[in-house]
């Protein structure tokens, strides 16, 4: 039981790899332009030893936005278990999203198309994200009602916070001037003065 628990581990760790590798791939020279048989190279595996994880390209970057989406439910149940206003889980999430989108997401921009997607991933892509962003609508509003958040309109302050974490992969580089630890740290203070209620 052991050894078969440890060969279906190392399998998926080993299609992360896979996933994370493919995706700089992606970003660096286009979906279109990046072939199978560069991803392999990337890994140093061979087309048919990369073909016992993912059978295309596109189930890849299939895989690529699922990852993304991953992190923001991961922010959403640290949202949920955390204690405090409305305002404080909703920077729990926000902070959790960021996290991810620094991490295994920095670079890479093609997670905001998803065209290239089949129309069933392309759908299913949709609906998780369209829960992730109800839930935040959420979030902004329990903070509206305990009176954390300043008087706003809701929605708009949800498609200024998701706009910010979303656009992340598209411009970050780790080697920038400032770490990813630092600009999640500025863009807190920035979503915390944005959307904290006026105090006395």
């Amino acid at each position: 039981m052991s050894n078969a628990f440890d060969k279906a581990e190392l399998h998926r760790r080993r299609r992360e790899e896979v996933v994370r590798t493919a995706a700089q791939a992606f970003s660096r020279n286009g979906f279109g332009n990046t072939s199978m048989d560069e991803v392999a190279l990337s890994l140093g595996i061979s087309k048919a030893t990369l073909y016992q994880y993912f059978k295309s390209k596109q189930e890849i970057l299939f895989q690529c936005h699922l990852l993304s989406i991953r992190h923001g439910e991961a922010g959403l149940e640290l949202a949920q278990r955390a204690e405090g206003s409305g305002l404080d889980r909703l920077l729990v999430f926000l902070r959790r999203y960021m996290t991810g989108a620094f991490g295994e997401l920095g670079g890479l921009s093609m997670l905001g198309d998803i065209t290239a997607l089949t129309p069933e991933r392309r759908e299913q892509v949709i609906t998780k994200r369209a829960h992730i962003s109800h839930m935040s609508d959420r979030l902004i509003e329990d903070g509206l009602r305990d009176g954390s958040i300043r008087r706003c309109d809701a929605k708009l302050a949800k498609l200024f916070a998701m706009g910010v974490v979303n656009w992340i992969p598209s411009w970050y580089s780790d080697q920038g001037e400032r770490t990813a630890d630092e600009i999640v740290d500025a863009f807190i203070d920035f979503f915390t003065h944005s959307f904290a209620a006026p105090q006395g």
